[in-house]
Parts: C-alpha cells; structure tokens; sequence
C-alpha cells in the first residue's frame, strides 16, 4: 500500500511552518553551543571551507 500526499496550498503552509519552527530551534540551539564554547564558528568555518 502507497500514501501520497497532495500538496495543497493548505499542506505547504503547514510543511513551510513547520520548518521555519525547526531552524529557529537549530539556531537558537547553535547560538548557545557557540556561548558555551560547544561549537567553535571559526574552525567549523576553516572545516567546511579549506584554503
């Protein structure tokens, strides 16, 4: 048995609210791991972009 969604206007509202909730949560969280030295910006900089 296959579920399909439809993507009505109403289900993209929901989907595109959804996730602007998630990446406020994910930056909030990253702003607090950079405060307590958790993440560091300035290696996972030099990680992501090598010279």
């Amino acid at each position: 048995m296959t579920s399909t969604t439809e993507f009505t206007a109403d289900v993209v509202k929901g989907a595109n609210s959804m996730k602007r909730s998630i990446y406020t949560l994910m930056l909030a969280n990253l702003a607090n791991d950079v405060e307590c030295k958790v993440v560091d910006p300035c290696r996972e900089l030099r990680r992501l972009y090598p010279t």
